[in-house]
């Protein structure tokens, strides 16, 4: 897991990675409601008079999201995964001698 980077570590990773995205998204976002114009959402009206409606605040049309700032995804890299992984094939192969020994002592009955 080490090596492939899917480790414990991910999580923190990523959520490290999306604390420094928030800010940039949330200022983008601002920009975007003050060249629409408004915050959006829905207005619902009931009048005895001229019964209800339902007004979204703007017409409908795209919304162009062309320059939305990119999410960069957390680098993960070889010297990173490498220096953890170096004691997991340590002990792998302190375990793969010991029961090499042991099938061996076993088969000359020592």
């Amino acid at each position: 897991m080490n090596l492939a980077g899917t480790d414990i570590a991910l999580k923190t990773r990523y959520e490290d990675a999306l604390s420094d995205y928030r800010p940039i998204f949330t200022s983008y976002k601002d920009k975007k409601q003050k060249e629409s114009g408004g915050m959006g959402g829905i207005r619902i009206e009931m009048n005895s008079d001229t019964g209800v409606k339902i007004d979204t605040g703007r017409e409908k049309g795209v919304l162009d999201t062309s320059d939305m700032p990119r999410f960069d995804h957390p680098v993960h890299t070889f010297k990173d995964a490498i220096t953890p992984a170096i004691a997991d094939f340590g002990l792998l192969g302190i375990f793969s001698l010991a029961a090499f020994c042991r099938s061996i002592c076993a088969i000359f009955a020592i």
